[in-house]
């Protein structure tokens, strides 16, 4: 996973302050706060691709590839672009450093999708039914039941 920024050192290929690779860190957040754009070209993934949902959790536009779409509940052209091949990758990755409404729609989007489909809430009442077999109570007066206790716990 990769971020663009429009003002920065430049990546190997890329004309100077185009872009930008901070390579490993320990923290994405600063790096996320301040791109403009983050891209997935990933050729091959498996499961869920949390670098993805981190970037769309953060309001950060998502260009990714089919790939590193799989695994996440995000429509592509509603939540996300997914680009198939570098020039597609460059088309999509243009158009949202260029076009400020595009960027603020996926920004939008993506972290909408996240909140409605990956949030932590909605993920444990979930697994809650599944081991417990019964709906989650509702928000505000929930009560855990633990499976083997017979009680609240």
């Amino acid at each position: 996973m990769w971020s663009a920024w429009t003002r920065s050192r430049p990546c190997a290929g890329w004309p100077m302050g185009s872009a930008w690779s901070s390579g490993r860190v320990d923290d994405v957040r600063p790096y996320f706060e301040s791109a403009a754009v983050a891209v997935a070209p990933l050729r091959m993934a498996r499961g869920l691709q949390n670098k993805v949902l981190e970037a769309m959790a953060m309001r950060v536009p998502v260009v990714a590839s089919p790939e590193a779409a799989q695994g996440i509940q995000a429509k592509a052209d509603r939540d996300l672009l997914v680009a198939d091949g570098p020039e597609a990758f460059a088309r999509a990755v243009l158009r949202l450093l260029r076009d400020p409404w595009a960027r603020e729609h996926y920004a939008a989007a993506g972290r909408a999708c996240v909140e409605g489909n990956h949030n932590w809430n909605g993920l444990l009442a979930r697994l809650e039914e599944l081991v417990v077999g019964e709906p989650a109570a509702p928000k505000g007066g929930r009560i855990l039941r633990h499976p083997f206790a017979g009680g609240t716990a």
